[in-house]
């Protein structure tokens, strides 16, 4: 693997740092975890506060629009990736 590069997400990125510190590696994982566990927590008090989850899924249950599978070697329409 030397030379070759590797994309790394936030929590790869601090557990590489942490790694750096000296931090015992059986503990990174702690670390990860316990950041994702604050950001639900704080996701949850915002809804708590401002509830707007039911309105976002009514919102897309009412305007979504079915559109049937194609197969895979049928031409996409314009404007589809």
């Amino acid at each position: 693997m030397l030379g070759s590069t590797l994309p790394l997400n936030g929590a790869g990125v601090c557990g590489a740092a942490l790694a750096d510190l000296g931090l015992p590696l059986d503990l990174l994982r702690a670390f990860a975890l316990l950041a994702r566990t604050a950001g639900l927590i704080g996701q949850l008090a915002e809804e708590m506060r401002n509830p707007v989850a039911n309105d976002i899924f009514l919102s897309v249950d009412l305007n979504n629009r079915p559109v049937p599978p194609q197969p895979r070697d049928a031409p996409r329409p314009a404007g589809h990736a």
